[in-house]
């Protein structure tokens, strides 16, 4: 279903992918545009998909764990950014939030315990999962675990590709501070401080795979490795002049 709409202010919209920065870019966004809708929860999820078609229709930002595709299903013009991290250094930084936040130690967990064909796919080519296309609206969370892991294919490539290549602005967390800057000018806000949110305090290098274990990671995370470059080659280049 396309919902119709009112304004013709094009909608800035942030595609947050885990653990890149996205935290601290949205509070810092949420403090430039107020009424910015987040939906980094199932809670929030639910709450955009039960207002009505005028609310939405007056929604001047958004940003949290959303697919590419809002503006087919609202039928307004969307600016989109988004911002990618090396693959390998986001899984250890998703890694070690996630072994904290399921209340284990990191000296008991390795990295391999993520390349398990029944773990969930936070080690499985998350940015094409975060990235190719998906049916709006969305229901849940976890959207991005429809395929199951090792799963992720190359046409998921191919339209992650696309969609990346249809953004405003695609920012490279190994130079966050530019990729903020560039964000906002993207979407036309002014200059904003970006302070750095939700960093962990653990020792990520606890972590760091072997050898072995690494190669392993790269040969499943071939196609976000493949992203990732394409991201590094588009930036700073990416932003698409405003009318």
């Amino acid at each position: 279903m396309v919902e119709n709409h009112e304004s013709d202010a094009p909608l800035r919209v942030y595609l947050h992918i885990p653990a890149t920065g996205g935290v601290s870019l949205s509070a810092a966004l949420k403090s430039a545009v107020p009424d910015l809708v987040e939906m980094r929860s199932q809670e929030q999820i639910e709450g955009f998909n039960l207002m009505s078609v005028e609310n939405r229709s007056q929604i001047t930002a958004l940003a949290g764990h959303i697919p590419y595709g809002v503006h087919s299903f609202l039928g307004r013009e969307c600016v989109y950014a988004t911002m990618l991290r090396h693959p390998i250094d986001r899984l250890i930084s998703t890694c070690t939030k996630q072994i904290v936040a399921d209340g284990r130690e990191l000296s008991d967990v390795t990295i391999r315990d993520f390349l398990l064909p029944d773990s969930r796919p936070v080690a499985d080519n998350m940015l094409v999962r975060r990235l190719c296309s998906y049916e709006w609206p969305i229901s849940d969370i976890h959207w991005s675990w429809r395929t199951s892991f090792g799963g992720v294919t190359h046409e998921m490539f191919e339209q992650a590709k696309l969609n990346l290549s249809r953004c405003a602005f695609v920012g490279i967390y190994e130079k966050y501070e530019e990729s903020a800057r560039q964000t906002f000018e993207v979407f036309d806000l002014p200059k904003h401080d970006v302070p750095r949110l939700n960093v962990s305090k653990y020792d990520r290098a606890r972590l760091a795979p072997s050898a072995e274990d690494r190669q392993a990671l790269e040969e499943l995370n071939r196609f976000d490795t493949a992203l990732y470059q394409l991201a590094v080659e588009m930036f700073p280049h990416s932003t698409t002049p405003r009318d």
